[in-house]
């Protein structure tokens, strides 16, 4: 055989060679383009297919023609880069998966029982055949089976519907739901999943929030694409009448140099990174998303119980008259909330040789109070109003007050004595000088001249707040444009905190994870707080950073490819190098900007 027909030979089984090239490993980007012209618009994928099919196109045409081999291995290496490029960005996010699902634990707590005796324990710590007791509006950490007689568990958290559903004993729970009503006993199925609560608290089903998606591809495909395709084609049409062999050449390269993956790495890869430095610092997000509603935040709204005030250090004191048998009947209904008023009230009344009497048609009413039957009596233990006092005098001026009625008669009154967490002083100025602040407080004014002292001048301190009131104060701040932010304890605030742009649960044994939060920071850490939102406004630099270096990485590209002298397969090189660069940016910019934290 002559060397010409050697070369056809050879010729055509490159060919055969590169279809499945094409039609198998480049499947993913001739469907997604297909899809996109299909639905109207372009993604970024059309420019890729686009030289993709140019390249195969002018190399069948040459080979036909016999004028050449045309270009089959380097679109092979193209493709095979386009794909080392793709998978370098997945794992990019599977890695800060990973981060979310198994490292970044949250400070979630729940009560194990041993012996009948309350022991407090980490979720990470629970174990399959663990018994647990579950209180009023607290979160199944786990698939487990009902003890109780009766349960009535609330899956919303779940699935969205807000209807409990009513459980006898046996049942088996799922992970995810909360009990409504008197406390239920559990006995745990399967060890605990973080990585489970983080999707749950993901579920689309409870995220109402304004969706904030930095998607940046698709979200500048519909200009850049065809603005890349015009560049394309206005400089293959230059090279076909100065130069046609390179035509195709030019097409190609402009095509596949200027595709915006680093571009596309560099927000969610930034605030990924920002949200695992978050995690060391005990603040933890919901997603990246929140990052980003954090960046513009221009005003901070603060609950008092439980947020201003470190219920740890509180003590308590009782006025009045309760018999043994009555603090059984206050001991059983306060056993069944996780109110920072009720567990110290329990905590009090508790003694380790008495076990707990049953409740009936147990309720907790945010902001108010408790109420159930216990031993054929009715226990109301709230503020004045629930309690429907006259008036609630001059008890204890200094203290949160909290009424005891039992059958319709008022007992007396426990006196909760708060102290303010450690360094709110510099926490409140810190951020008084970046942000406007508000108060809101489920109290009475008591403390009005304390949170003066602190707060700046200019703040509105608002007492006797119940959770509705909360709720329209914030939609009021964002009717006038005020990108806000809600700080609270969880417990009366769910519905200031899902209203809020960012709704951030500050608490010490987490009893209520909640989806109406953005974000849970541990008690002891409160003092970082305008530290950790300094730190997230500088992440903004961060990213705006790495679209530069994606930019120049396009520009320099660009200038090369519509000069003709970039090859495409070496166009294909320069994607996962632009990606890998800004992604090396992104990691150490942010852990550098970490270390500002204290």
């Amino acid at each position: 055989a002559s060397d010409k027909e050697f070369v056809l030979v050879f010729n055509w089984l490159n060919v055969l060679f590169i279809l499945p090239i094409i039609f198998y490993s480049g499947v993913e980007y001739i469907t997604s383009a297909y899809r996109s012209i299909k639905q109207k618009y372009l993604n970024i994928d059309v420019p890729i297919t686009l030289g993709i099919f140019a390249l195969f196109i002018q190399s069948l045409y040459e080979i036909i023609t016999e004028a050449g081999a045309g270009y089959l291995d380097s679109l092979a290496g193209l493709i095979f880069f386009l794909l080392i490029g793709k998978w370098f960005q997945s794992k990019t996010y599977e890695n800060l998966a990973f981060d979310r699902d198994y490292k970044s634990y949250f400070p979630l707590g729940i009560m194990k029982l041993e012996n009948e005796k309350r022991i407090p324990t980490p979720i990470q710590e629970v174990l399959k055949g663990d018994v647990l007791l579950i209180r009023n509006k607290e979160l199944i950490p786990a698939d487990c089976e009902l003890i109780s007689d009766r349960a009535n568990i609330d899956y919303s958290f779940v699935t969205g519907e807000s209807t409990p559903e009513s459980k006898v004993k046996g049942d088996i729970l799922f992970a995810g739901g909360k009990q409504v009503g008197s406390s239920i006993k559990i006995k745990v199925n399967e060890e605990v999943s973080q990585s489970k609560l983080v999707k749950l608290w993901n579920q689309e089903a409870f995220q109402e929030k304004e969706n904030t998606s930095f998607n940046f591809v698709n979200s500048i495909a519909k200009y850049f694409t065809p603005v890349i395709l015009a560049i394309a084609i206005v400089s293959a049409g230059f090279w076909y009448f100065a130069q046609p062999e390179i035509t195709v050449k030019v097409f190609t390269s402009v095509l596949i140099v200027a595709c915006p993956c680093a571009l596309a790495l560099a927000s969610p890869f930034t605030f990924g990174s920002v949200l695992r430095v978050l995690g060391r610092n005990k603040l933890y997000l919901k997603n990246a998303q929140v990052v980003e509603q954090m960046i513009g935040l221009q005003h901070i709204v603060f609950d008092k119980t439980g947020t201003l005030t470190n219920k740890e250090s509180a003590h308590i004191n009782y006025q009045g008259h309760l018999t043994e048998k009555e603090e059984q009947l206050v001991l059983a209904c306060t056993s069944n909330s996780t109110h920072v008023l009720s567990q110290k009230i329990f905590s009090r009344l508790q003694h380790q040789s008495t076990g707990l009497l049953e409740v009936i048609d147990f309720k907790e009413i945010e902001g108010q109070g408790i109420q159930g039957e216990v031993n054929g009596s009715r226990v109301q233990i709230g503020s004045a109003k629930f309690l429907q006092l006259d008036q609630e005098g001059e008890v204890n001026a200094a203290a949160s007050t909290v009424y005891v009625g039992i059958d319709g008669l008022l007992k007396g009154n426990f006196s909760l004595h708060q102290e303010s967490r450690q360094g709110l002083a510099n926490v409140i100025s810190a951020l008084g000088r970046k942000y406007k602040l508000s108060l809101l407080s489920g109290d009475n004014d008591h403390s009005v001249n304390d949170y003066k002292n602190i707060f700046p001048a200019i703040s509105k301190l608002l007492f006797d707040q119940s959770p509705e009131d909360k709720l329209h104060y914030i939609k009021k701040l964002q009717d006038s444009n005020s990108k806000t932010m809600m700080v609270g304890d969880g417990l009366n605030d769910a519905g200031a905190l899902k209203q809020s742009n960012v709704g951030i649960a500050v608490t010490e044994d987490v009893a209520t994870f909640t989806p109406s939060s953005d974000g849970i920071l541990e008690g002891k850490n409160f003092h970082l707080l305008p530290s950790l939102l300094a730190f997230v406004r500088k992440s903004k630099s961060v990213v705006i950073g790495a679209f530069i270096i994606s930019f120049l990485y396009n520009i320099v590209g660009l200038s090369l490819a519509i000069s003709g002298n970039l090859e495409p397969v070496y166009a294909a090189i320069l994607m996962p190098l632009s990606s890998i660069t800004v992604v090396a940016f992104a990691t150490i910019s942010v852990n550098l900007l970490g270390r500002t934290i204290r």
